[in-house]
């Protein structure tokens, strides 16, 4: 029952930070593709919102960042999974040294000659 236990929160471990590490990558990594578009878009002279027709040469030059970013999701995904390996592998060694490497009493000591 022990190991069930164990091996349910090291589970959750593993897909907690995972998820927690691959979102993270996510956000820093759209924040950094959205800058670079709108500065490239600043470059150019043209901003964003303000109703102005992009040429195609320039939108494709701006937007490749954006198109970076969503390539790069299995790669973000691939380094969560890693995280939370890491962090459950640390957990099941620590589980093992306090809870396994233990011995129970086996029975009465042996008799005094």
């Amino acid at each position: 029952m022990k190991k069930l236990v164990v091996g349910l929160i090291a589970l959750a471990i593993l897909a907690g930070v995972g998820l927690l590490v691959a979102g993270q990558l996510g956000d820093n990594a759209f924040r950094l593709a959205e800058s670079e578009r709108d500065a490239c878009y600043a470059s150019q002279g043209y901003f964003l919102g303000t109703g102005q027709t992009i040429p195609d040469g320039v939108r494709n030059q701006c937007t490749q960042s954006i198109l970076d970013y969503e390539n790069g999701v299995a790669m973000r995904l691939v380094y969560g999974a890693l995280a939370g390996l890491v962090a459950a592998g640390l957990f099941l060694l620590i589980a093992w040294f306090l809870m396994f490497r233990r011995r129970e009493p086996q029975g009465a000591p042996p008799p005094a000659v």
